[in-house]
């Protein structure tokens, strides 16, 4: 995670502001207010700072001096295009400070780094996204021959390395959820991989979770565990209504464990000409 935010004194001026920044500071975040802490500001390690941008002149030296910036926009939703400021390739631009927290914050950072997003960390696993540093891991995992039939092999090693280029752009980047690694918090290995992906039911298109667990780490609840933390940043943070899983009908061992996570039944359809079991998770409160 980052250590520092930058933002102006003049932005610290608000009340409502200055009690989220008082609250971050508290909670172990340094804090420095342009341009009063000057001194603070030239001893600051630049890759580990996130700056709360206004103008464009703050926005123009952050990319001279690299460093990680979101834009602050009041009122964004009732300006007209030619009063916004200029924020060129800005990922994210906020227009309030109400919703706004230190894990946004961190994703932020992460993003403007291209460092991976934790999306789940407990005693034992961290649940992230991959980046091409791991490929040799994912390789490894998907050594493990308990994973098939069921699970779809990796393309060849110069295939798979061009798929997960596009796949971090087209999914992690634009839509912020995919398939996610599951890596053993002490060794680093990567003992697994679990998501969300967009599939094609004809007449929708739904969000499926998938996932795997090296045979190593099964039997321990681990499996459980993860997909419920995947199931809580669906309904937090995306919009679908539900969230499928497709089965193998004959993979007994993983039909008992989306019931057991509360997936039931829908129906059975054809994927690529293969009969597979639709079990589906409903968001919304049922009706009493």
């Amino acid at each position: 995670m980052f250590q520092t935010l930058i933002c102006s004194e003049e932005l610290n001026r608000d009340v409502l502001i200055h009690e989220k920044l008082q609250s971050w500071e508290k909670s172990g975040l340094q804090l420095v207010l342009l341009p009063c802490d000057i001194e603070k500001w030239s001893r600051l390690d630049m890759s580990k700072a996130l700056w709360i941008v206004t103008k464009n002149e703050e926005w123009d030296m952050g990319k001279a001096k690299e460093i990680a910036m979101l834009p602050y926009v009041p009122g964004l939703e009732e300006m007209s295009d030619w009063k916004l400021p200029s924020f060129p390739k800005a990922e994210n631009i906020i227009s309030g400070f109400d919703d706004l927290d230190l894990e946004y914050l961190d994703r932020v950072f992460r993003r403007e780094h291209n460092l991976p997003w934790i999306i789940a960390e407990e005693e034992d696993y961290i649940l992230r996204e991959f980046v091409m540093s791991d490929l040799d891991g994912l390789f490894a995992l998907y050594e493990d021959e308990t994973l098939y039939p069921f699970v779809e092999h990796l393309f060849d090693r110069k295939q798979e390395e061009e798929y997960e280029q596009q796949y971090i752009h087209n999914m992690y980047r634009l839509l912020g959820y995919g398939m996610w690694l599951v890596c053993d918090k002490k060794s680093g290995r990567i003992i697994g991989r679990a998501g969300l992906e967009n599939r094609d039911y004809g007449d929708s298109t739904g969000l499926e979770m998938g996932y795997l667990i090296h045979r190593d780490y099964r039997g321990k609840g681990l499996g459980s565990r993860v997909c419920k933390r995947i199931l809580e940043y669906a309904q937090k943070e995306l919009s679908f209504r539900e969230v499928n899983c497709l089965i193998h009908e004959e993979n007994i061992a993983s039909i008992a464990f989306a019931q057991k996570l509360g997936f039931h039944f829908s129906e059975k359809i054809l994927d690529h000409g293969i009969e597979m079991l639709r079990y589906k998770m409903d968001f919304r409160p049922r009706k009493v």
